[in-house]
């Protein structure tokens, strides 16, 4: 199956409604884990307002070091996931169950593999000298 761009922003709309509680849940008196948490919503926000705004620019070069911009985002979100899943394994407290770990991973996935496929393209277009795009389908 073609993943499209627009598929993109709704796994991260999905994705951060499933951190939003997960950070909640973060304990207060933790100043590092709270930070983190804080930090992981505001990359996937940042995320998706990046592919919100690649979708609009028609401009080749511009779209591909915004979507450049999102992968780096994205790489901190999954750092931070897989600093909270470490904590998680050492006991002292569950951020995120087996089940939530799987989950998380999936989506991670699955959201890496649509914005290197979207880049590659967006790279060919950049390469073959067709800076003006056309805007392109969403669903």
């Amino acid at each position: 199956m073609k993943a499209t761009q627009s598929s993109v922003g709704r796994e991260l709309e999905q994705f951060q409604l499933w951190i939003i509680p997960m950070c909640d849940r973060l304990p207060k008196n933790s100043r590092s884990l709270d930070e983190l948490g804080r930090k992981l919503i505001r990359d996937v926000n940042e995320a998706q307002c990046g592919v919100r705004l690649a979708l609009k620019t028609s401009d080749a070069k511009t779209r591909l070091e915004i979507i450049e911009s999102v992968i780096l985002f994205m790489e901190d979100v999954k750092s931070i996931m897989d600093a909270f899943v470490e904590y998680s394994s050492t006991g002292n407290i569950r951020i995120l169950s087996l089940k939530q770990k799987s989950a998380y991973l999936t989506q991670i996935e699955s959201i890496s593999r649509q914005l290197g496929g979207w880049e590659r393209k967006t790279k060919n277009l950049v390469a073959e000298g067709r800076g003006e795009i056309v805007r392109q389908q969403c669903d």
